[in-house]
């Protein structure tokens, strides 16, 4: 069946016209056959877009016959993007926008017909919101396929080629319906398997898919798979299949998240990351040793904003229609030059921890961030047979300070329970001060919220 796989994706990329996208995003990047002159690119969007796009001409009409270097192009906020709205698009989208707008309908096959079929379109995507602020997005056709492209390049990194099989194990945001989709896995591959609400039952129902399935390779969040784990642990359920790897991404994924998930399915994690704004950018290999930038895609940057803090910043390249340039993209993580054992000699992404504005806010004016909490929960794993395999924290403010935190603490192994919170307190008590509650609990499970964060933040009136 792996064969008539094989002959359906040659089929399909011939026939739908994208062979030349995918040897460009996926099969040379590999290969590593593509060189790039960043600078070269950064230049030909930044010049289209002050001579074209009316939202950056008068935004850096000051720079116009400058010189154009980093130092003397504004960074550009989420808030001041989304005031922007359609002035982003370039002329030709914002004249005729009910004319190039993509309706959806219920049916996702029907969906990914007319994305062939329409010559051009726009899709408006929204952000989670996880800073408060949620974003649309608008996708022309172009970034559309470039996205999906950039998601298989992260698979391949794994080892994957059209034709193997991959679960993909999502919560369902909208009523769209599945099933002609999947009545074509025995050809293209790929399962979608979707849910409402994670359960005791779901994760039964994905087990079975699991092991009658047999897919090469599961794409999911952090924290489902994690709940995943958990649930198989607790009632003993047998995986009977295990997947060649896993990638992750959408969600910061911890040390004691990714032990857990590769003790109980056996195989690699992979992370990954992304954004709606800008589709994946960067991948791990298989050696697990930061996330290598698609440098050819998008110019990544990190900029200090605190001690050991930096904030990403991104601009994508070839984006001429839809133009988002020196992003602020609001998480925090930092990119340095390696050389790979893999082979790949580039940039890299690594300690990307969540938002800039994740974390907590002391009286004294110190700020906690989740790295903090993150290596000293690490540090007791080590020490304690990995035994936490879940945490979060409630952070309670008042006039914009933390008075009261809950950390919670989800532990395999009960008897480690009275020693951990023995060390998490010493630890603690260390820098935050007395004048705020903190109380360390076990609860027998952790809620999630769709975007799961290590801290969550609630302000009290």
């Amino acid at each position: 069946m792996k064969i008539l796989r094989r002959v359906f994706w040659s089929l399909f990329f011939t026939i739908t016209g994208t062979n030349k996208l995918y040897n460009r995003f996926v099969y040379q990047p590999i290969k590593r056959k593509i060189k790039i002159d960043s600078e070269k690119e950064f230049q030909k969007i930044f010049r289209y877009a002050i001579s074209f796009n009316n939202f950056y001409k008068k935004k850096y009409y000051k720079i116009v016959n400058k010189k154009i270097s980093l130092e003397n192009i504004q960074v550009l906020d989420k808030k001041e993007l989304k005031s922007a709205s359609l002035d982003i698009l370039s002329n030709k989208y914002k004249k005729n926008i009910e004319q190039f707008k993509f309706k959806l309908n219920s049916s996702i096959l029907r969906n990914l017909i007319k994305l062939f079929i329409k010559s051009d379109f726009i899709i408006t995507m929204s952000t989670g919101g996880s800073t408060g602020i949620p974003l649309i997005c608008y996708k022309n056709k172009q970034s559309i396929f470039t996205d999906t492209l950039l998601f298989i390049r992260g698979w391949t990194m794994m080892g994957y080629k059209p034709g193997d099989k991959v679960l993909v194990f999502y919560n369902s945001y909208y009523d769209y319906d599945f099933s002609n989709f999947n009545k074509g896995t025995l050809l293209h591959g790929i399962k979608l398997f979707f849910f409402n609400v994670l359960s005791k039952t779901i994760i039964k129902n994905l087990v079975n898919e699991i092991n009658n399935f047999k897919p090469d390779f599961i794409i999911t969040f952090p924290s489902y798979l994690n709940e995943a784990a958990n649930i198989i642990r607790e009632e003993n359920l047998i995986l009977k299949y295990t997947p060649k790897s896993i990638e992750v991404s959408g969600e910061v994924y911890s040390d004691h998240q990714r032990k857990n998930c590769e003790e109980t399915f056996k195989t690699e994690i992979y992370d990954s990351y992304g954004s709606i704004e800008f589709g994946m950018i960067a991948h791990e290999c298989k050696y697990h040793n930061g996330m290598h930038i698609y440098e050819d895609i998008a110019k990544v940057e990190s900029i200090k904003i605190a001690e050991n803090k930096k904030v990403l910043i991104v601009t994508r390249y070839n984006s001429f229609e839809t133009p988002i340039i020196r992003y602020k993209i609001g998480d925090l993580g930092n990119v340095y030059y390696d050389k790979c054992e893999c082979g790949i000699e580039g940039l890299k992404l690594n300690n990307v921890e969540g938002r800039t504005d994740d974390y907590i806010l002391l009286p004294n004016k110190k700020r906690l961030y989740p790295s903090y909490f993150r290596q000293i929960l690490n540090h007791c794993n080590e020490f304690y047979n990995n035994t936490i395999i879940e945490s979060n924290i409630i952070n309670y403010v008042i006039k914009g300070y933390s008075y009261k935190l809950i950390i919670n603490i989800l532990i395999k192994d009960v008897k480690y329970r009275n020693v951990i919170k023995d060390v998490l307190s010493k630890y603690f008590n260390k820098t935050i001060p007395r004048s705020i509650i903190l109380k360390i609990k076990f609860p027998d499970r952790i809620k999630k919220k769709r975007k799961f964060s290590l801290i969550e933040k609630i302000i009290v009136n």
